[in-house]
Order: C-alpha cells, then sequence, then structure tokens
C-alpha cells in the first residue's frame, strides 16, 4: 500500500500508525492505536474515543511531550543512564541468596550447638518442671 498524504515532515512531528481497518491515525491516536490489540492496554483505546475529555487531554500531553523531547532525553539520560537495555541484577541476586544461605547455616549450627543448654533437662528452661503443670 502507498500513503502519497503522508510526507517525511508527518514523521517528523508525530508518530504514525498505519492499519488497513483503520486507517492513518498521528500523534496521541496513534499511541493508543499500537495499544489497541494488547489485552491489558486495550482499554485506552476505547477512553481515547469514548470518554470525553480523555482524548483532549491526551493530545496536549503528547504535544508537550514532542515539544519537550530533548529535556525528556536528557533526563532520562541523567537518572537511567544512556543504555536502552533493562537493568539486570543477576549476579546481585545470586550474591544476596547466598549471603543469606550462610545467614540461615550459621543461625541453625548456633542454635544446634547451644540448645541441649537451653532447654535440656539440666538447660536454663527445664521442661520437666513445667509439664506437670500443664
Amino acid at each position: 500500500m502507498n500513503y502519497p498524504d503522508l510526507s517525511i515532515n508527518d514523521f517528523e512531528k508525530a508518530i504514525q500508525h498505519i492499519d488497513v481497518d483503520d486507517g492513518v491515525r498521528s500523534g496521541a491516536s496513534a499511541t493508543f492505536a499500537v495499544y489497541k490489540n494488547i489485552r491489558i492496554y486495550g482499554f485506552l483505546d476505547w477512553l481515547y474515543f469514548n470518554l470525553p475529555g480523555f482524548a483532549f487531554i491526551s493530545k496536549y500531553c503528547y504535544k508537550s511531550f514532542s515539544r519537550n523531547r530533548r529535556v525528556l532525553r536528557f533526563s532520562t539520560h541523567l537518572f537511567w543512564g544512556k543504555s536502552r537495555q533493562p537493568s539486570e541484577y543477576k549476579i546481585v541476586s545470586q550474591l544476596f541468596l547466598r549471603a543469606l544461605a550462610c545467614i540461615y547455616l550459621a543461625a541453625f549450627g548456633s542454635l544446634a550447638v547451644q540448645i541441649l543448654g537451653l532447654i535440656g533437662s539440666d538447660g536454663i528452661l527445664p521442661l520437666q518442671n513445667y509439664l506437670p503443670q500443664l
């Protein structure tokens, strides 16, 4: 299919969504068209067309974000870095779980050594004195 009505300038201004059924949608409308077939976000496209004021607010936000792309990109790079790959915490997770396992091992090892001195027949809390009272 060929869309002679779309120019390079249209793509520079806003996102374009081309669909056989819906035709060409631009800007905020195109954003919600992308979400339309995703189960958990599909309701957004419905809201865009059916909830009064939602389309107006969406268009306003889209225009303000697109006017400030450089500032938004700079702040994103500042807080999250330039890498576009999601962060992975495999090494940290493995180290944390191993450290936690060592802590549990030390705790149960300590309990194994001290348990007879604490609750044995000659321990701090001898149970045979309290069982007849129960």
